[in-house]
């Protein structure tokens, strides 16, 4: 090439350049060129590049904006039909106080600003809506010529196929690039300014969208060149839409967050010495008869279509609702002359219903009047209460299932279901660490005596327990044996390594409770440990830090 050759080649690239740019500093390299130069032709080349990259490294900084960045938000004002700011979940709604203490706990974050979409709706039925959004520039206009703005979706898709129309902005003139079909979740355009004006980023972005799973739906947006440089500030996001549990059947167990007062509370005992009425052993419940509380919880914030004026969840889209709990009802049938049958009392008004029972099963049919509420009551509740009927009550774990169905248009009918409260027996409790199992270096061995009547039944509860599962030791939190034991009059009861490993199996070692459903007067427990070192003897002392027993410590 010859220096005049590359004197023109020169130019010609200094002023393609400066018209983009407005700047000097390419002139500046050209007038260099025109001067003789020491250098060799490969050093001339080598500042040619040189210059061309600083150049274009001077636009990068220019509208990468390091202190400013465009800003994608709702706007509001837009198309009928659309979502628009007015149509976000505000930081004061129906019960607000109460709700926006569960978000926090329940989503772990805050929903304020959002469209709120029932989960309940998303699926093949739900229509595509329209975000009506905004992102100009911060300030200044795109660079001239040819740049790119690209949309994309998180936990959505489009619904629908993005057009040409979808985005407005003075002077600008957008062609899809790529993507933007229905089942898409990301669009580019070419993006240029029209009629040789400026194009300061887009003013309206109408942005079709259809969540696909329950959580946040987020739209990043983001500006470059067609170099892929980035332009004021680079991608900037938005979270739009947040698909929240509108219907939530709650027992128990889960039934309030820390911040909205008590769920379950402790297990209740039938008592050893009745305070009224017979004088049999637990045919009388302590305190109150209630075993747990129950309810459907309804967020009426959320939306059932993407289409802002339709309607919100309701208590009334709760159609039907079947609660059942599964346990001993025996003491509580009436077979034994008092009124009998657990009931069901709403809590805000909606009556009292009776169970039908069916051996182990109370069922609450056509309850959703009475258990269907706002959230905003929550944790009101309604109360799961049995009715002693002077029978003996046995020990029983207590469960409940809620089963529903929902309005048309809903896509899933989440059911659910929760423990309540255990009906244990009052007596008296014994604890003591406990070594066992074949190959062990100690063995132990518990001998309970009575000098008076026989004792009631003897629950052996090993917890913290390691059992040895094919040479493994292995961890369980707590367990009881299946079998039934008594001291008897003026006897005794031992309880040795035989007993420990037909209660238990495996068991290895422990921390063992043993639960009398009897009185203390007259009941003493010796631990004998065996091991190389001799035989130690300990009185067992009784125990009250136990939900299994509270009488007679």
């Amino acid at each position: 090439m010859t220096p005049e050759i590359l004197v023109r080649y020169k130019r010609a690239a200094v002023d393609a350049a400066m018209p983009h740019f407005g700047m000097n500093c390419g002139r500046k390299a050209f007038n260099r060129w025109l001067r003789p130069h020491p250098f060799s032709l490969g050093k001339l080349i080598q500042m040619t590049k040189t210059t061309l990259l600083t150049a274009a490294s001077a636009v990068a900084v220019l509208f990468a904006g390091a202190a400013q960045a465009h800003d994608v938000q709702y706007r509001a004002i837009g198309p009928a039909g659309s979502i628009t700011s007015a149509d976000t979940n505000a930081a004061a709604g129906p019960g607000n106080a109460v709700v926006a203490d569960q978000d926090a706990n329940k989503y772990g974050r805050s929903l304020v600003g959002l469209y709120l979409i029932a989960q309940e709706s998303l699926g093949a039925s739900l229509g595509a809506g329209t975000l009506a959004l905004q992102d100009p520039l911060t300030a200044g206009t795109l660079p001239s010529g040819n740049n790119l703005y690209t949309i994309s979706l998180t936990n959505a898709t489009f619904g629908r196929a993005i057009s040409n129309a979808d985005l407005t902005g003075a002077n600008c003139t957008s062609v899809i690039s790529s993507g933007g079909t229905a089942t898409s979740s990301s669009v580019t355009f070419l993006v240029s300014s029209a009629g040789g004006g400026t194009c300061a980023g887009f003013t309206e972005v109408n942005l079709p969208v259809l969540p696909t799973a329950a959580g946040t739906v987020t739209v990043t947006t983001n500006y470059t060149t067609e170099a892929g440089l980035p332009i004021d500030g680079g991608a900037d996001s938005l979270d739009a839409i947040y698909a929240i549990d509108a219907f939530q059947p709650t027992v128990n167990a889960t039934f309030s967050t820390a911040n909205t007062g008590p769920g379950a509370g402790a297990d209740t005992f039938a008592q050893l010495a009745p305070a009224t009425g017979s004088t049999t052993p637990y045919t009388a419940l302590s305190g109150d008869d209630d075993l747990g509380r129950l309810a459907i919880y309804v967020d009426t914030r959320a939306n059932r279509t993407l289409i802002p004026a339709d309607p919100n969840a309701a208590v009334a889209d709760v159609t039907n609702a079947t609660v059942t709990v599964t346990g001993d009802f025996s003491a509580f049938d009436g077979a034994a002359g008092a009124a009998g049958n657990p009931t069901l009392t709403s809590g805000v008004g909606g009556g009292v219903l009776q169970a039908a029972l069916s051996g182990n099963v109370a069922t609450f049919a056509n309850a959703q009047g009475n258990i269907t509420q706002l959230l905003s009551a929550k944790p009101a509740g309604s109360v799961f209460e049995v009715v002693a009927d002077g029978g003996v009550i046995p020990v029983s774990d207590y469960n409940a299932g809620i089963a529903f169905t929902l309005a048309t248009g809903y896509a899933t009918q989440p059911n659910g279901g929760g423990a309540f409260e255990t009906i244990e027996r009052e007596g008296t409790n014994f604890i003591a660490p406990w070594f066992s199992g074949s190959g062990a270096q100690s063995q132990s061995q518990i001998r309970m005596s009575s000098t008076g009547q026989a004792s009631g039944a003897v629950r052996v509860t090993v917890t913290n327990g390691v059992f040895n599962f094919n040479g493994t030791p292995t961890t369980f939190p707590t367990t009881t044996c299946a079998q039934t034991f008594q001291v008897p009059a003026d006897g005794d009861l031992v309880i040795s390594t035989a007993t420990m490993q037909s209660c238990f199996g495996t068991f290895t070692r422990g921390d063992v409770l043993i639960t009398v459903e009897g009185a203390s007067a007259g009941l003493t427990a010796k631990m004998r440990n065996t091991s190389p070192q001799g035989n130690f003897e300990t009185t067992l002392g009784r125990y009250s830090g136990s939900n299994y027993a509270t009488m007679g410590q």
